[in-house]
């Protein structure tokens, strides 16, 4: 899977699963693509099938929520450090 900066889910994959219909299968690439996250996530992958927007919010709110709460709070209070680059020197 290609890793997007920091982003751990390709949004091609999400879309596909998004755009997937209730009680429909989803291709052998996207589950194996998103299985790890599920894991990670502690959603059930055996719901992908089921409820696939139910999945799609799940690794949302996993990876914004959840992954990145300590800098979501450096962020809230402040206490972040912020880097400009000028003329590729850091400022």
């Amino acid at each position: 899977m290609q890793q997007l900066g920091n982003t751990f889910l390709n949004n091609f994959y999400l879309l596909q699963l998004e755009r997937l219909p209730n009680n429909s299968s989803p291709t052998a690439e996207l589950r194996c693509e998103l299985e790890p996250y599920m894991y990670e996530a502690g959603l059930d992958p055996d719901n992908i099938a089921k409820q696939p927007k139910v999945i799609v919010h799940g690794l949302m709110i996993y990876q914004v929520l959840d992954k990145r709460h300590l800098e979501l709070d450096d962020l809230a209070t402040g206490n972040f450090l912020l880097i400009f680059k000028y003329s590729g020197v850091i400022l």
